[in-house]
């Protein structure tokens, strides 16, 4: 059950979504200085990050994006079959 391992370099840099208004931006640093990611700066960027586009920001801010409810309950129910099979 266990997921595939990480690949990082494949990775893109994350978009944050949080905060009181989208206007506060502010970029994640690495140690070294070099930028590794950013808060998403509007409405319509975070939607799309998100997966999900009929919330107001301060909802958003909230919310569980699908894809990981998606990949949640898929190991849950994987983890039902394997303990019903037992």
């Amino acid at each position: 059950m266990a997921s595939p391992p990480c690949v990082h370099r494949a990775q893109v840099w994350p978009l944050g979504v949080y905060g009181a208004h989208p206007e506060d931006n502010w970029d994640y640093r690495h140690p070294d200085g070099r930028r590794r990611g950013r808060k998403a700066r509007t409405l319509a960027e975070a939607a799309a990050a998100m997966g999900i586009d009929w919330m107001t920001w301060p909802e958003l801010c909230q919310a569980i994006p699908p894809a990981y409810t998606h990949f949640v309950g898929a190991w849950l129910l994987d983890a039902c079959r394997v303990a019903r099979a037992a």
